[in-house]
């Protein structure tokens, strides 16, 4: 059931990050697990960059996470 939700829970997330602008990821499924995946190719990224990559999917993740346990 947690995997479910989980999956759940990233699949909402990814959607709210593609439409919210500042982050772009897409997804892959490994071993049936919904995964959010970042593709870092420009040159110029730093690690404070990858951060607040992290920053904005733990902002945004807690949001859905609240409305979905409003449901």
């Amino acid at each position: 059931k947690q995997e479910a939700y989980l999956n759940t829970l990233n699949e909402a997330l990814l959607n709210q990050l593609q439409q919210g602008g500042e982050v772009f990821l897409s997804n892959a499924i490994v071993v049936g697990k919904y995964c959010l995946r970042g593709c870092i190719v420009n040159f110029r990224t730093s690690k404070k960059d990858i951060r607040e990559i992290v920053e904005i999917v733990v902002r945004e993740g807690r949001k859905i996470h609240k409305q979905l346990q409003a449901k």
